[in-house]
């Protein structure tokens, strides 16, 4: 997602509509101007880049184009920091040998040769690792390889992003598989209910990051990437109300996209869905009257089908509306909580820390061949393997997407493991900004 500033529209306000710009096979040379100045800049600091992209830009009709393509290529290429010391403290010993400042080289020069015998480096080392903690001073080492034209549609798709920030309570319809919906708004954490005509699901409505339901950050992070889920698709479209600021005057305008738009995105796979143990049938949604119940699996055991839901706390009100639905049809459920940090047990509910343990769920099921209340079960914790995880996350850098999977798939706190991993993470405005540290 770009920053709100980098958002461009179109607006038509007699219609009260409005569409993200996109660009095209002319606005390949933008693109082109961009790479071949990265290109031309590697071994060069963060900083000088962006002055050099700031000339660029005067010299062009769409500067804000020239921002949108350069933002893509800085998150895409590979940065190291020049230093090898504690930046702060190389600061803190020169200040203490010079509070007043430095009037001459050779005065530098011998307080840089000073420091450098104390950490027993070179005084290049110390030069170099006053200011590397700051991100402008990164070094360019490598490239992103998008085409041009790959690089103009991931602007079209993070304008999108951008724009879709700012919605709340979109509507998604033409969606064939509901189920797989479902479970990619569940795994992003999004509130959602189904719209039933007929016995059959014909839209399904969301909660945006403005409803404030959650942090609204995160939140508006997970909002957007639903789109990179709808983007996979053969056939979606979605529906919803933006909020636009001009001259401190907030305006409304709707927003409508569908898989018309496609070929303006980045080509992406939808994700299959693998079972966790080949004992689990991936299941589809259940009608119940207007009412949907969206279980993740079922198994069979003597001949009889039995569901599962693979939900989290923030389902708890949702999931005990439906569950009588569920019972009064004599769908035999069972629901599986997946506890987060800070997260409490919940009273008669199967819960595990982190990760189910399908083992325990086989065994339960088998041994009661009935869903029903019981004792308290014991939270169980699977252990992972947080080396392998990390080696596969920086495999997937830079597709922030995929990082996210990986991690939140696995029970971890996103932005704790993140760090953990040796990423920088921050956000600004509603954008969370990572950086790889070296």
């Amino acid at each position: 997602m770009f920053q709100t500033e980098l958002l461009s529209v179109r607006r038509n306000n007699s219609r009260g509509t409005v569409v993200p710009s996109f660009i095209g096979e002319d606005f390949f040379e933008y693109a082109k101007l961009v790479r071949e100045l990265f290109n031309s800049m590697v071994g060069s600091r963060r900083k000088d880049i962006a002055d050099r992209l700031r000339e660029l830009e005067l010299k062009v009709q769409y500067n804000k184009v020239i921002k949108g393509l350069g933002e893509i290529m800085f998150r895409e290429s590979r940065f190291s920091s020049t230093g090898t010391l504690d930046s702060p403290t190389i600061r803190e010993r020169i200040f203490l040998m010079a509070p007043m400042g430095v009037q001459t080289q050779a005065e530098r020069k011998k307080i840089l040769e000073k420091i450098a015998a104390e950490f027993s480096v070179t005084p290049d080392q110390v030069e170099s690792s006053m200011y590397s903690d700051m991100e402008e001073e990164d070094i360019l080492l490598e490239v992103s390889d998008s085409s041009d034209g790959e690089l103009c549609r991931q602007y079209n798709l993070e304008q999108s992003e951008t724009l879709l920030l700012k919605a709340f309570q979109l509507t998604v319809k033409n969606v064939q598989d509901w189920g797989g919906l479902a479970r990619e708004s569940k795994h992003l954490g999004l509130l959602f209910s189904p719209v039933i005509m007929e016995k059959e699901i014909v839209e399904m409505n969301f909660n945006g990051p403005m409803s404030a339901l959650e942090e609204t950050r995160r939140y508006g992070v997970r909002f957007a990437q639903l789109l990179r889920y709808l983007i996979t698709l053969e056939k979606w479209s979605f529906d919803c109300t933006v909020i636009l600021e001009k001259e401190r005057k907030k305006e409304k305008f709707s927003f409508h996209m569908d898989s018309s738009v496609s070929s303006y995105f980045p080509e992406r796979t939808g994700m299959k869905d693998v079972s966790p143990d080949p004992r689990l049938m991936p299941a589809f949604p259940i009608i119940l009257g207007n009412e949907a119940f969206f279980p993740d699996y079922y198994v069979e055991l003597d001949g009889k089908r039995i569901y599962i839901d693979v939900t989290r706390k923030i389902y708890q009100d949702y999931n005990e509306k439906i569950k009588q639905k569920v019972n009064d049809a004599g769908v035999r459920a069972m629901f599986i909580y997946v506890l987060g940090s800070g997260d409490k047990q919940i009273s008669g509910e199967m819960c595990f820390r982190n990760s189910v343990d399908w083992n325990a769920v086989i065994f339960k099921l088998t041994e009661n061949n009935k869903v029903e209340e019981g004792p308290e079960p014991e939270i169980k914790s699977m252990r992972i393997d947080k080396e392998a995880l990390r080696l596969k996350v920086d495999g997937l850098w830079p597709d922030l997407d995929r990082m996210f999977r990986e991690i939140e798939g696995s029970g971890l706190d996103l932005i704790d493991t993140l760090r953990e991993f040796g990423y920088t993470t921050k956000w600004e405005g509603l954008n969370l900004k990572i950086v790889r540290n070296s």
